[in-house]
């Protein structure tokens, strides 16, 4: 019988020297407690985590290190454990030397010690650090979400096939199709006929690089049967964990295409104008010249050859006629030099029809 009890005796002295030196090397915080809450046992963690030595807590009270609107959840905890003799599990605020506090996750448990006094464990981890990244990287998903969403730009997921996997709500505003409608179809269903192969090419481009970017431009018919323009920028993703897909990011150029349309055409009909100014200007130099040329030698025949009357006066008609010929040519020429913005006149005409 005495040899069993010291037996017990030994078994407990290295169950509770086990027990030291697991919680003297723990990172986490471990503290033995009385059934009031008074702090039997502290932990050298609490010197890292918390900034006490864990001798200056010794008979003080856990509930005065928790922060005051966590304390009725604590009082509450505690009374649990100690009347169910049930484990408990949740999140305090434990107050820093520095008057600070972090979060951390508590666990109660009820034990006794060899005397068969009941002792409360209390185990914690510091999650700050956990939590806070938890929230940067809500706000952060949050912001993206907003961006995604709220984005002129329609973003897209395609596989390697070219089937959708995801489209952002943009895709409705710009094409009248509702997420769910274009989800698990092909990216080239709707395309245009004569871009269809184009744009498969640059997929399949895309897809033989990881990690690189490719840009083009398309037509995808709408809901309503028009056609519109888009400018899409697809990059391989697919070997990246986190995303495994090609990304397509796609904005309406419709509008921007319209425009250069008209532009050219009114380049080409410009174009088309200034040759026919520019050969009106050589035909109306060209007649000019020409005319003077045989105004000259009518003007010259009467002063130096005897003419008969009649002849004389056909000569007379015909100079009557080109002189009206030439006041026609000089105002083309004036036409010609103001839709050319030429200001070089050249040799003028003195359209003085006396007999002089």
């Amino acid at each position: 019988m005495l040899a069993r009890l010291h037996a017990t005796e030994h078994a407990l002295r290295l169950s509770e020297e086990r027990y030291r030196l697991l919680a003297e090397n723990s990172l986490d915080l471990v503290a033995l407690l009385d059934r009031e809450g008074t702090i039997l046992y502290a932990s050298p963690s609490h010197s890292r985590v918390l900034g006490y030595q864990p001798d200056a807590l010794i008979q003080t009270t856990l509930f005065d290190r928790i922060h005051p609107d966590d304390l009725p959840q604590a009082r509450a905890a505690v009374q649990a454990v100690l009347a169910d003799r049930t484990a408990y599990s949740g999140e305090w605020r434990l107050l820093r030397q520095t008057g600070e506090h972090i979060l951390a996750t508590v666990q109660l448990s009820l034990s006794s010690d060899q005397r068969g006094a009941e002792r409360l464990i209390v185990a914690a981890r510091d999650i700050s650090a956990c939590r806070q990244a938890e929230v940067a990287m809500r706000q952060s998903q949050q912001r993206f979400r907003a961006l995604v969403e709220h984005s002129a730009d329609a973003i897209g997921l395609v596989n390697a096939s070219g089937t959708i996997q995801y489209v952002s709500p943009a895709m409705t505003r710009m094409l009248g199709y509702r997420a769910e409608e274009r989800t698990g179809r092909s990216v080239f269903e709707r395309m245009h006929p004569d871009d269809g192969e184009k744009a498969w090419r640059l997929f399949q481009a895309v897809l033989q690089r990881p990690g690189s970017s490719v840009t083009g431009q398309m037509r995808v018919r709408h809901r309503n049967g028009t056609w519109r323009w888009l400018e899409t920028v697809w990059t391989n993703r697919l070997a990246e964990p986190s995303v495994q897909a090609v990304v397509g990011n796609f904005r309406d150029i419709t509008k921007r295409k319209h425009a250069q349309e008209l532009l050219l055409k009114k380049a080409e009909e410009e174009a088309r104008l200034e040759g026919v100014v520019l050969a009106g200007r050589e035909l109306a130099d060209l007649l000019n010249n020409n005319m003077v040329a045989a105004l000259s030698i009518l003007e010259w025949v009467p002063h130096q050859v005897a003419v008969p009357a009649d002849l004389a006066k056909l000569l007379q008609g015909a100079r009557e006629s080109l002189y009206t010929a030439l006041e026609g040519v000089a105002k083309l020429r004036r036409v010609v030099r103001v839709a050319t913005k030429d200001t070089v006149v050249g040799p003028v005409l003195d359209l003085d029809r006396s007999s002089e």
